[in-house]
């Protein structure tokens, strides 16, 4: 229940709910975040560089990956940006305290459930109407694989780019290296044959090349 009010109250401060359907934004993206590494360095520079990123009437979510089953809990916030600079750069801040302040929900579970988060940002994109469309996800692809029950479930991804942070690059090798580069190369078949376009990056540097500040 207090889960819910501050959500609520949240979407209210930002000046939009999380089934409010924004006017068309020139760009949307969603931010997906394995918990274990939700207060890490290294997600701390993403969501730096990925706030400071975002542009007045842009729209925008957050959720991060626990285990288990993705559901709403895991959802931070989603918020359409004002067209005012001004407004926008209040609720980027607002964006930053909330993710800040946020205590994943724990479930138990041996795997995270990516093909759910993915799916649920999809349908988050899709309904801002926006041409371009952003999935980022930082989580570690190399040790999940795609559920059988979902595997042929067909994406509709139409040109929707997923870039996927490589945590991992350099850490495994050998045979263990083989199954996880194999495991990877399934999620981005995945990805392209519903429409996607995959990319991967190893550095965060390299971002912006793929998510350019607008």
């Amino acid at each position: 229940m207090r889960r819910a009010v501050a959500i609520l109250f949240l979407a209210q401060a930002l000046g939009t709910g999380a089934c409010t359907e924004p006017a068309r934004p020139p760009r949307a993206s969603y931010l997906l975040v394995e918990t274990a590494r939700l207060k890490s360095p290294p997600t701390q520079a993403l969501v730096d560089y990925f706030l400071g990123a975002l542009q007045p009437g842009e729209s925008v979510g957050m959720a991060c990956l626990g285990t288990g089953h993705f559901n709403e809990k895991d959802v931070i916030a989603r918020v359409s940006l004002d067209a005012r600079p001004s407004v926008a750069t209040q609720q980027k801040h607002l964006l930053r305290k909330t993710l800040d302040q946020f205590s994943p929900f724990p479930r138990p579970g041996s795997h995270l459930d990516i093909a759910g988060a993915l799916l649920y940002a999809l349908t988050c994109l899709n309904e801002t109407g926006a041409e371009e469309r952003y999935v980022i996800l930082f989580v570690d692809f190399r040790r999940e694989q795609i559920p059988e029950s979902v595997r042929e479930f067909p994406l509709q991804m139409d040109q929707c780019h997923v870039i996927a942070i490589d945590v991992n690059e350099g850490d495994l090798s050998g045979q263990p290296h083989d199954a996880a580069a194999k495991r990877l190369e399934t999620w981005k078949d995945w990805v392209e044959a519903g429409g996607g376009l995959w990319e991967v990056v190893s550095d965060l540097k390299l971002l912006a090349t793929i998510f350019p500040r607008s």
